[in-house]
């Protein structure tokens, strides 16, 4: 994890902080699913190794990966860079002054879509795909829905096109709503789609 450290100078008070950055260890956890830790949507435990030399011990953080390389520490208020054990030199920003929101600047024509994190077992529920594209879209999106977007982009398309594209959709939804009918008629109203499941619809809806 990518940390600033700020340090004052004992003998100029004055004197602005000393800042210096710190990459520090730490491991990565799917929290404990119990009443006295609750999971939230994409929240894990960020498990920090004790850094002596700083003067802090071993602790651990709920965070939320955000994006490629960035991640929310909500009890800090801050987002954060990370990357892997032993990436160090792939041209990742060291610079005190880095600002996380420059990492990926603002641009009208590109519509965020969120990537929600999956827990232990590679599961990300509807409900939390769902509320990672909300926030995505209240932070990047200026507040507007993917599907706005959307459907923004698809009226500005050909008639013709666009009633192609609404038939072929129409037809891919009613598709995929009789064949989850049939998983649940089978394996019960509980049963958890899989993505075996979805390709092996695909594969039967393109014959």
């Amino acid at each position: 994890m990518r940390w600033v450290i700020s340090e004052a100078d004992d003998d100029a008070p004055a004197s602005p902080a000393r800042e210096t950055v710190v990459w520090w260890g730490c491991e990565l956890r799917a929290p404990p699913a119990s009443a006295a830790s609750p999971r939230g949507p994409g929240v894990w435990e960020l498990h920090y190794d004790a850094h002596p030399d700083a003067g802090f011990d071993a602790e651990v953080r709920a965070v939320r990966l955000t994006a490629p390389g960035l991640l929310e520490d909500p009890g800090e208020g801050a987002v954060l860079r990370w990357r892997r054990e032993g990436c160090a030199g792939d041209g990742l920003d060291d610079s005190a002054d880095f600002d996380a929101e420059d990492e990926e600047p603002a641009d009208p024509n590109v519509v965020h879509v969120a990537e929600p994190v999956a827990d232990a077992a590679g599961t990300v529920s509807v409900n939390e795909m769902l509320t990672a594209q909300r926030e995505v879209d209240a932070r990047k999106n200026g507040g507007r829905s993917l599907e706005e977007h959307g459907m923004d982009a698809f009226a500005t398309m050909p008639m013709e096109r666009q009633q192609k594209m609404a038939s072929a959709f129409a037809g891919l939804k009613d598709g995929l709503s009789r064949a989850f009918a049939e998983l649940q008629e089978r394996n019960g109203p509980d049963y958890a789609i899989t993505s075996e499941d979805i390709a092996e619809i695909m594969q039967k809806m393109r014959r």
